[in-house]
């Protein structure tokens, strides 16, 4: 099971519907996103894992990102859709270990 303390070669697995359930709470995905399709959350979800495991502090992720603070709390609640060129800028960075950038990435009409 993924759990916060998950490691980098799980980011990139399908969720359990037991797993998605528990890290849409820890993660406080807003209610619209929880109605999102599994294949979504599950986006939203990698993203918020990549900013918990790799990053101390959420300020490090926006420097290193080059995201505002807001957007990227909008893009982990999942308000917001990740845009491609935030995602590119993970899946460029190898320490992320992301394989595509479809695995984090979506827009309006994937919902």
């Amino acid at each position: 099971m993924v759990n916060l303390n998950t490691s980098c070669n799980e980011i990139n697995h399908t969720f359990t519907d037991t797993e998605r359930n528990k890290l849409c709470k820890d993660f406080k995905l807003c209610d619209k996103a929880l109605d999102y399709p599994v294949e979504i959350i599950d986006k939203i979800l990698r993203l918020n894992l990549i900013i918990k495991l790799y990053f101390e502090k959420r300020k490090d992720a926006e420097k290193e990102l080059k995201v505002k603070q807001s957007s990227l709390s909008r893009y982990m609640r999942g308000v917001a859709c990740t845009p491609h060129s935030l995602a590119k800028r993970i899946k460029n960075d190898p320490k992320f270990m992301i394989k595509d950038i479809e695995d984090i990435c979506y827009c309006l009409n994937d919902l």
